[in-house]
């Protein structure tokens, strides 16, 4: 996942919304038995439609990002696990 979001050539995420993720991401390993999930806004394009992030803790794999849009487009370019 990691690898997608860094990659430039993607344009996913904005420099803030990576950081968000990656501070959020901190969050969920030191809460993970106590957690649900954290939803972020990802709103880097103010024309686009409301498109979330959501992260997760899963005991044998780690945080779990998943992204959530209704843009054709941009559902191309994520991962596998995204909506």
């Amino acid at each position: 996942m990691w690898s997608v979001l860094n990659g430039h050539k993607n344009d996913l995420i904005s420099n803030a919304t990576c950081h968000k993720i990656v501070e959020t991401s901190k969050k969920v390993k030191t809460e993970k038995p106590t957690l649900g999930c954290y939803l972020i806004d990802w709103n880097d394009n103010p024309y686009a439609t409301t498109r979330k992030i959501l992260l997760e803790s899963n005991l044998s794999k780690g945080v779990i990002i998943r992204f959530f849009t209704a843009s054709g487009e941009i559902k191309k370019r994520l991962p596998d696990q995204s909506f």
